[in-house]
Formats: structure tokens, sequence, C-alpha cells
């Protein structure tokens, strides 16, 4: 198709986020890794008369902290490698099985 912008990153793929983030987006985590979640036409299936800019918004996931958080623009992501979605599954485990052990060492979980 003619008019669509072609995406530099895909879903698995590791990237380091820079630290020099714009004033409008400090409260968005800067200078750490992360991995592609996806770009906003592949997560929100949208399209607005914006085409070519969606493919240059990601989401993203922390791999510090399992947290996802959207949207960066593809300027901000530095490529480090590819992962796949296999990577993306393990972290969403590792990180909902240190959720469940919180919960229930602060009783937020009823006893079985």
């Amino acid at each position: 198709m003619t008019g669509y912008y072609r995406q530099k990153f895909n879903r698995g793929d590791v990237v380091h986020i820079t630290a020099d983030l714009p004033r409008e987006m400090q409260h968005f985590r800067g200078d750490c890794d992360a991995i592609i979640m996806g770009s906003y036409r592949d997560l929100c299936r949208g399209h607005s008369d914006n085409r070519k800019r969606e493919g240059m918004l990601y989401g993203v996931m922390y791999l510090d902290n399992g947290v996802e958080c959207s949207w960066y623009e593809e300027q901000q992501l530095a490529f480090l490698r590819h992962s796949g979605a296999e990577e993306i599954e393990r972290w969403r485990e590792i990180k909902w099985n240190e959720l469940d052990e919180y919960r229930k060492r602060e009783g937020f979980c009823r006893p079985e």
C-alpha cells in the first residue's frame, strides 16, 4: 500500500529507550531496556487521518519490572536484539508469579 509507513520495530524486539525524552514525556521512563509489545497499528487496529505517524508509536514492556507502557516514538528507541513473542510470555509469567507471591505474603489473597 502506498502512503503507509513501514514500522521499524516488531513484537518481541528488545530496545533501549533514550534518556533524552521530551518535556511532555517526563513521566515516562527513559534510559532503560524494554521489549516491543507492538505498534499503535498492531495493538489498536486503528487508523486515523495520520496513518504514517501511527506506525511510529510503540507500546513496550519494561524488562526490569514487567510494566507495560504506551506510547514511545520510534526515534526514542534503539534496537538491541530480537527475542520473539516467547520472551514476552516468559516475562509475563515471571511477573505474575511475583505478584501472586506478594499478594499471598501481604494477605491480599484468601487462604487456600
